[in-house]
């Protein structure tokens, strides 16, 4: 009989680090995620079979020995394929089995600071003023802004000077001559009578 999911809470409620661990955290996601990739559990009905499958060994409601059975059963494998999809479960389960296992980052109780996370607050605290500290003693780099005070020559132009420049007679300024007057429309666009 499957479990229901007030008794899938109460068992990830109840359980060891390392359950909460395997039922919760993303590396296991992506772990579960790498398996059905190998498997050619693609279709999302079957992923949540195989997750689901999985969850249910981790806390506890099915017994790590019958992983190749339940595999068959809820999956629809044959023998063969269920027996190397549960060798790779049984690797990912295997924390289950070790007492001494503790999971990379504690998952923090309801209501609880979590030291690891604390710590890591702190430290990102420290690098931070580390950073700001070496930026401060960065020298100055140039800009285009016109505010700041250069020591190298700058040198100007006219648009017309560098438009001309490298013309084999650049001596020579075109000739300027007076806009023409606009002449007036043949006929009005509009109809001003009424």
């Amino acid at each position: 009989m499957k479990p229901t999911l007030t008794q899938q809470d109460k068992a990830y409620a109840a359980g060891t680090p390392a359950q909460r661990h395997l039922y919760a955290s993303s590396e296991a996601g992506v772990s579960l995620l790498a398996m059905a990739a190998k498997f050619n559990l693609s279709e999302p009905a079957q992923y949540k079979k195989f997750a689901i499958a999985v969850g249910d060994i981790v806390l506890g409601f099915y017994a790590v020995a019958d992983t190749s059975l339940l595999m068959q059963h809820e999956l629809r494998l044959n023998a063969a394929s269920a027996d190397l999809l549960a060798a790779d479960v049984k690797l990912f389960l295997a924390p289950l089995g070790d007492a001494s296992w503790t999971p990379p980052l504690q998952i923090p109780e309801d209501g609880q600071n979590n030291e690891a996370v604390a710590n890591k607050v702190t430290s990102i605290e420290e690098e931070l003023a580390a950073v700001e500290e070496s930026i401060a003693k960065l020298p100055a780099f140039r800009t285009m802004a016109p505010i700041i005070p250069t020591e190298e020559t700058v040198y100007t132009s006219t648009q017309a000077a560098i438009l001309h420049e490298g013309r084999v007679n650049n001596t020579a300024t075109p000739a300027q001559t007076a806009p023409s007057a606009p002449r007036p429309p043949s006929s009005p666009r509009w109809d001003t009578e009424a």
